[in-house]
């Protein structure tokens, strides 16, 4: 058996290549980092959205054929009202729409689930 080019690595049916790609994946050359995908649309920073909303919590909605209502920051409102320096601008179940020094941001509830009224129970009360 003979030296491999005077590295002491002897020849014995291992070929170089196999040398070289156990010497890479040895050395931990890996990317640990997230990979950014070009084609995806740029949302914003989630620390930018969470800045954004930092003053404002929504606690619950109320949404019927007459009157959409929110309760934020403990305070019950409805379009068009101000809460802590934001105008309402819309409510949906679960999500409220505020616009503060000319940007629009959306708020939502915390908790999933969603409490509605079936039609039978409606003609009831």
């Amino acid at each position: 058996m003979s030296s491999a080019a005077g590295f002491g690595v002897r020849s014995s049916g291992f070929g170089w290549n196999a040398w070289l790609i156990a010497l890479v994946l040895a050395s931990g050359c890996t990317y640990g980092g997230t990979l950014h995908d070009p084609t995806r649309p740029d949302f914003g920073s989630p620390a930018k959205a969470a800045h954004a909303t930092a003053g404002w919590q929504l606690n619950s909605t109320l949404i019927s054929a007459h009157r959409r209502l929110a309760m934020i920051n403990g305070k019950t409102v409805g379009v068009g009202d101000r809460v802590d320096g934001a105008t309402v601008i819309a409510i949906r179940p679960g999500a409220v729409r505020l616009r503060r020094s000319g940007r629009q941001f959306t708020i939502h509830l915390i908790a999933t689930t969603i409490k509605t009224r079936k039609a039978a129970d409606r003609g009831s009360s």
